[in-house]
């Protein structure tokens, strides 16, 4: 792995389920903001009257600030970023979360 470390630029994560464990129940989220399912949330949003995407994207938020609330980390993640500044040289940015 040293070797790939070396030659690397940057390393992206996602937060769905990648660094976390998921806690977010989009069943729920779709059914509470009533988005059908299989519908892109983004684009059913996007066909919403200013009510309606009121409402759904109040739904949205309010699931999502209480699944961050439950965020456990993937075993192992801690010890992954260890090893990753340990014998990585790579750019430091803060998350977006951090700059508030």
């Amino acid at each position: 792995m040293a070797i790939f470390l070396r030659d690397c630029k940057g390393i992206i994560f996602d937060m769905d389920g990648t660094l976390t464990i998921p806690t977010l129940d989009f069943k729920a989220m779709r059914e509470q903001a009533r988005i059908p399912i299989g519908q892109d949330i983004l684009h059913a949003l996007d066909a919403m009257n200013p009510d309606d995407r009121a409402h759904a994207e109040g739904v949205i938020a309010s699931m999502e600030l209480e699944a961050a609330k439950k965020t456990q980390l993937q075993p192992g993640l801690v010890e992954l970023l260890q090893y990753l500044d340990d014998h990585a040289q790579l750019p430091r940015f803060k998350h977006f979360m951090e700059c508030s």
